[in-house]
């Protein structure tokens, strides 16, 4: 023990109170410290500045001399908030735990809560759509690790954790979830410049395949007879996507700003657009036409589908998607597909009759459009500018998705 430690320890035992801390007065030069009259191992360290400090000195046996913690200033840490922690602090000791090394780790590694967060500000500085959407998943699969330090997370935890996922919400959702496990690892590691072991990066989950479903020549047929039964909003929003090729979220936030009346061009800008850079749409005759007369009665508004809502504009879609697909059943099964209530006249079709538009999605529009321009004769670089394709893989993807009728008709060319 050194020279200032037993200086700082020739004190007199207190009974520590508001009060009579308050009343301790500082040394003319370097510091004093007052030892707790309930905790033998706690001590006030007060300096001739004034300031106070809580600290715990004590005998370790890992490290095999006496050790002086600090536990925080006063009054920021109160009275029974300092005993609390000497208490904690001393019982770890005692332990034989090393806890120096705990402290330094503790320091150096960020919590899981910590780091997702961390990311997210990251994501938004360098102006990244759906800064939230990784710690949301975080937030939905790991809401009790998010104290926990990041090193201190195995992979035999995070690969339990996938199988309680898959069983309850399927092998996707869990393969999302420890993806973004990994995600924050190489963040912590690239970014933050962290000694981090990845323990999510070696756990097996169930890889995802792209889609290649896109709607047929009878599908689009029915979607658009029972798309009459709807509003003219939901029947524009539809058409929109069929016209466009654009991203959901995309139409359902067209802004008149971004429409070039002159050129007939839609260009969506790089703050909105998931790649990240502003994608042009050329607008054909009817969708010049739908965008006109909604022009005319939404002009105010800014907004193609406005909403009370509050962003201002259409956002949630997928219950129309279902209601869409619900008169899709009624459809084929003869009923009355224009209801009002289509979702209660699709409880009397029995399981097995239920084929309508199957498991087509709204972004299925999307890809749709991408086949369509294969069966045109598109080359790959122009599919790749009308989808707003970053990466041409992607686009290549839906080159690959050819129609039987074209391979018939590029056969009886080529034979």
């Amino acid at each position: 023990m050194d020279a200032a430690t037993i200086h700082d320890i020739a004190m007199r035992t207190v009974h520590f109170t508001k009060a009579s801390i308050d009343q301790l007065s500082p040394p003319a030069s370097g510091a004093v410290s007052f030892k707790d009259s309930k905790i033998q191992a706690l001590y006030l360290r007060v300096s001739a500045s004034g300031a106070r400090t809580w600290n715990v000195l004590k005998w370790c046996r890992a490290h095999r001399r006496p050790l002086r913690m600090s536990l925080g200033p006063y009054p920021s840490l109160g009275v029974d908030q300092a005993r609390r922690k000497a208490t904690e602090l001393i019982a770890a000791i005692d332990q034989g735990r090393d806890v120096v090394a705990e402290k330094e780790e503790r320091f150096e590694y960020p919590t899981l809560g910590e780091l997702s967060i961390a990311y997210s500000k990251r994501l938004k500085a360098t102006q990244r759509r759906h800064s939230q959407y990784l710690h949301t998943l975080i937030l939905l699969s790991f809401k009790d690790w998010l104290n926990r330090r990041v090193n201190a997370i195995t992979q035999r935890e995070i690969c339990e954790r996938h199988d309680d996922i898959a069983a309850k919400r399927g092998a996707i959702a869990a393969s999302r979830a420890v993806k973004a496990l990994r995600t924050l690892y190489n963040h912590a590691e690239r970014d933050l410049g962290l000694i981090l072991r990845n323990a999510a990066r070696s756990v097996r989950v169930k890889e995802s395949r792209p889609r290649g479903r896109y709607m047929s020549k009878d599908e689009e047929s029915k979607l658009l007879t029972v798309l009459k039964a709807e509003s003219q909003d939901v029947q524009d929003y539809i058409r929109l996507l069929m016209l466009t090729g654009a991203r959901r979220d995309n139409v359902a936030g067209l802004r008149w700003a971004d429409v070039n009346w002159r050129e007939q061009l839609w260009r969506i800008s790089p703050s909105v657009a998931k790649a990240g850079s502003a994608i042009e749409i050329p607008l054909m005759s009817e969708a010049l036409e739908i965008l006109s007369r909604r022009h005319e009665a939404n002009e105010e508004s800014g907004y193609c589908f406005p909403s009370r809502g509050r962003k201002g504009r259409l956002v949630e879609v997928w219950y129309l998607w279902q209601r869409l697909k619900a008169r899709a059943i009624l459809f084929d099964t003869g009923l009355d597909w224009r209801v009002d209530k289509p979702f209660e006249a699709m409880e009397h079709v029995p399981e097995g009759k239920r084929a309508g538009l199957r498991d087509l999605t709204i972004h299925d529009l999307r890809r749709t459009v991408g086949v369509r321009l294969v069966g045109a004769g598109a080359s790959l670089p122009v599919i790749g500018a009308a989808l707003g394709h970053r990466n041409l893989k992607t686009t290549q993807h839906v080159y690959a998705l050819a129609t039987r009728e074209d391979v018939r008709a590029a056969m009886e060319r080529a034979l």
